[in-house]
């Protein structure tokens, strides 16, 4: 039996909801509600993973629900911010042209379609655990939601007094011109006018007798100058001058998780302090990719991944370690270390040094892990295991893991896509 088609859903920012707040960067993530591991074609559906483009939109491919066996599935889309998420519950038709999320919204507990223009945004609530509380049309959340013990809505506060008086306003127009005034009193006589231009000069006289001689002429001019004489000696040195201004601070360093430092890291995972049960663990075999997401700032240089090993084990296969920018490119990666890793002895860190050192170029990179190795020599690796204790999830809670894992492949991708991939259990893995 083929497949059956994804549908494109379509999410924009032209919403009442959408539109109070800016989701550019965030992660998006689709859950499959009610429908096991497989769809009535076969194929395993895992999460779609995505990200809020710059302009407030994404598009995520889904398997419409009516193709799975069982009845009453449904999708969880969820947008995580650094402080709230929210989440919207769809049921997808099966349709060959794109569909907007905002048409296709469904109650989560009857899964009777909701309204497009009704508000859906949900908010954290801290005091129930993870659940979430809907908001009314006047964006306050229902009196029947509110947590007993919380005291309720009181009644309205006295008037407060009044506020300062405000600045004075812009001066009015010009008004019209008035009337011409009378005329003056005549003034005082002006002064005389200037004496006319002299008349014709007359006959010369007769010549007079000789006066005294005069006062002598101005000096000459100066002469050239002669040749410049040799240098002088040089003299004592001068004060030093004043200290000048402080120049500006320069730009910040990168940024390092300052829980993940303790450890040599610039991020991880999770923590070895935070595991919930030591005792389970995952090994690297049978030809599985593992992807994992960091978040690190734009500009920050990665020299390599670093893991703690439990167990170890010699076997024929190969292990790479790869790590993708936030675009899938590649940033950089490590040969075949399995025998290096087979070396030396269990329960301790183990540091993979990528061939060169990279700068990142987005929010975040992918770390991957491909292993060939076989199930009986596989290599053991601690994991954090949050479906029993979501309190140890410090770096990486579980409904926002990022986790995933591709069976049957060889060699290491170009590049990586996350699409398609299943979800799976975080193990420590960081990077320095």
């Amino acid at each position: 039996m083929a497949p059956p088609t994804p549908t494109s859903v379509t999410y924009t920012t032209a919403h009442p909801d959408a539109g109070t707040y800016d989701t550019a960067g965030m992660k998006v993530t689709a859950e499959l509600v009610g429908a096991g591991d497989f769809t009535a074609g076969g194929v395993a559906q895992g999460l779609a993973v995505t990200r809020v483009d710059g302009e407030g939109a994404f598009t995520l491919r889904l398997i419409p629900n009516g193709a799975y066996r069982q009845s009453g599935t449904h999708y969880r889309v969820t947008i995580s911010g650094r402080r709230t998420i929210r989440v919207y519950t769809i049921v997808v038709p099966a349709s060959a042209t794109p569909v907007s999320l905002w048409d296709i919204r469904v109650d989560p507990t009857t899964l009777n379609p909701v309204p497009p223009e009704a508000p859906t945004m949900y908010v954290l609530r801290e005091d129930l655990g993870v659940t979430v509380a809907t908001l009314d049309e006047d964006g306050l959340v229902p009196v029947d939601q509110i947590p007993e013990g919380s005291g309720g809505v009181g009644p309205a506060g006295p008037t407060g007094p009044a506020g300062p008086q405000g600045p004075a306003g812009p001066q009015g127009v010009a008004g019209a011109t008035g009337a011409t005034g009378p005329a003056g009193a005549t003034g005082a006589q002006g002064p005389a006018g200037a004496t006319g231009a002299t008349g014709a000069q007359g006959p010369a006289g007769a010549t007079g007798p000789q006066g005294p001689a005069g006062p002598p002429g101005a000096d000459g001019d100066d002469g050239a100058p002669g040749a410049q004489g040799p240098a002088g000696a040089t003299g004592a040195q001068g004060p030093a001058g004043a200290a000048g201004a402080t120049g500006p601070a320069g730009p910040p360093g990168p940024t390092r998780d300052p829980q993940a430092s303790r450890y040599g890291l610039l991020a991880a995972t999770i923590l070895p302090a935070d595991i919930s049960s030591t005792s389970e663990e995952v090994r690297l075999k049978d030809e599985r990719l593992f992807a994992y997401w960091l978040a690190v700032p734009v500009g920050t240089t990665i020299t390599g991944v670093r893991l703690p090993i439990v167990a170890i084990s010699a076997g024929a296969g190969v292990i790479h370690f790869r790590v993708y920018q936030e675009d899938g490119t590649l940033l950089g990666g490590s040969g075949d270390v399995a025998a290096a890793l087979s070396a030396g002895s269990g329960n301790e860190w183990r540091s993979i040094p990528l061939s060169a050192p990279g700068v990142t170029t987005g929010a975040g990179v992918w770390v991957t892990l491909l292993s060939t190795v076989t199930q009986s020599t596989a290599l053991t690796v601690l994991f954090g295991q949050g479906a029993s204790n979501l309190g140890a999830w410090a770096c990486n809670p579980s409904w926002q893991r990022t986790a995933l894992r591709t069976e049957g492949v060889t060699t290491p991708p170009a590049t990586y896509d996350p699409s398609g991939a299943t979800s799976y259990v975080d193990m420590i893995v960081g990077i320095y």
